[in-house]
């Protein structure tokens, strides 16, 4: 979804949408991989000044996931206040370059239009968290009866290596220092 900036109105422009959105859920899958079970979004595209602009609003989703320590099936989510800025034109060379504190957070774009499934999956890559593990917030498990401890699963040893083996020299392998 793009926002033609040169067009834009004082009062700006809202756009929403929800799972049947086909560009939010793209947008989406980009972000978290995996496409969503549920989304929202409700974004105001503002200019502030002539040629920044700023994106407010609120952006949720919610997929499945495996828990990265026991690999149960997860119910994840995510939501929050969405507060982009953007600057329109291209991006400062070393010698030019002379930003302010509140400008390094600054995306830069160019052409007269802000894709906004751009806007949606650098917000939600934001927010990712490194891992998703049972317990965790916004995190729950899709079969509710499962109360089981949230421990790693038990490995099977791997055959014995026979001395014929081709793998056989790597028994007694020790990296060099």
């Amino acid at each position: 979804m793009k926002v033609v900036l040169d067009g834009l109105p004082p009062e700006g422009r809202v756009v929403e949408g929800g799972i049947d959105e086909l560009w939010l859920v793209e947008a989406v899958r980009q972000a978290i991989g995996v496409k969503p079970r549920g989304t929202a979004v409700k974004l105001h595209v503002n200019r502030e000044g002539s040629e920044r602009f700023c994106v407010t609003g609120s952006v949720s989703v919610d997929w499945k996931a495996t828990c990265d320590r026991c690999v149960r099936l997860l119910r994840s989510s995510l939501e929050g206040p969405v507060r982009l800025m953007y600057q329109r034109g291209s991006l400062p060379t070393e010698e030019d370059l002379e930003l302010a504190e509140g400008d390094l957070d600054i995306g830069w774009i160019q052409g007269g239009s802000l894709d906004l499934s751009d806007v949606v999956s650098e917000q939600i890559a934001l927010w990712m968290p490194d891992r998703i593990r049972c317990g965790d917030a916004r995190v729950s498990r899709l079969d509710p009866s499962d109360t089981g401890p949230c421990v790693l699963p038990k490995q099977q040893d791997g055959p014995p290596l026979k001395r014929n083996s081709a793998f056989s020299a790597l028994a007694n392998w020790k990296p060099s220092h």
